[in-house]
């Protein structure tokens, strides 16, 4: 005759059709009404729409948090607070209009609520969720070098990547390329054209803190090729050619692709 559900973080307020199902996919040919509301400030729906950015960090905190869309009557207040989880309040300070930027405390890894707080009212916005990740730890990637122009996947070995749309490859200090993630040890990236360096590679999994790696990728000059010799070869295979060109170096292991054969 009972049972209890908790309700899920959504973007907007609104009313919504709740629905009882017994197995995730069928549901009950009758519903109830529920509204989803913003408790900020007692803010209406037309007003205030929270986001934050980013919506995760690392467990060791130092993470920069922009929480915007809140109240005019909020923001008004004085000496607001966040709160992470269960964690003592850290500053929020105000850096324009709707939005307030407070630092992620240290906290044990898992999804946690982010309280907006006053000390006139402590009004709170449950549904702002934060959510503390395990250190990423880099490894190796492979390969280690790749043309100017670009287009090289890179595969990147390491312990505890997520799979998140912040997910991304830095290239020196600046390029920032989206990764692919495939497992928690392993994601990819495609290299941005460059011209012939050295680059730093570093990854982040919320656009601010950054991992990088102990060694650098190499970008190499484009391989210009003349000439062959000899032209033909037997199809059994094991026919020396020799090939003449430039752009060439000892450092890098070099192949040749026959067709679809390397």
């Amino acid at each position: 005759t009972l049972i209890k559900c908790m309700t899920p973080r959504v973007q907007k307020g609104g009313r919504v059709k709740l629905y009882i199902s017994h197995n995730g996919i069928d549901r009950s040919k009758y519903f109830l009404n529920f509204t989803f509301k913003h408790d900020i400030g007692n803010a209406t729906d037309n007003e205030v729409q929270i986001d934050l950015l980013p919506r995760r960090g690392p467990m060791n905190g130092g993470t920069n948090v922009v929480i915007s869309g809140l109240s005019t009557s909020f923001m008004h207040m004085q000496n607001l607070s966040c709160k992470f989880g269960s964690t003592s309040e850290v500053p929020a300070t105000k850096i324009s209009d709707g939005k307030v930027e407070c630092t992620s405390p240290p906290h044990e890894v898992g999804i946690v609520p982010l309280q907006i707080l006053s000390p006139i009212s402590r009004n709170h916005f449950q549904q702002v969720l934060y959510t503390f990740d395990k250190p990423v730890f880099l490894q190796d990637f492979t390969p280690s070098a790749g043309t100017v122009r670009g287009d090289t996947t890179i595969y990147l070995r390491g312990e505890n990547f997520i799979a998140d749309d912040m997910l991304q490859c830095r290239f020196g200090d600046t390029t920032m390329i989206k990764a692919t993630y495939l497992s928690s040890k392993l994601i990819t990236c495609v290299t941005p054209a460059s011209f012939p360096s050295t680059k730093l590679l570093s990854v982040t999994q919320n656009g601010q803190y950054f991992v990088q790696f102990s060694k650098r990728f190499h970008y190499l000059p484009e391989f210009n090729v003349f000439s062959i010799s000899p032209f033909t070869g037997s199809v059994n295979g094991g026919t020396k050619i020799s090939i003449f060109g430039t752009g060439f170096t000892k450092r890098y292991e070099a192949a040749c692709s026959f067709g679809s054969k390397i």
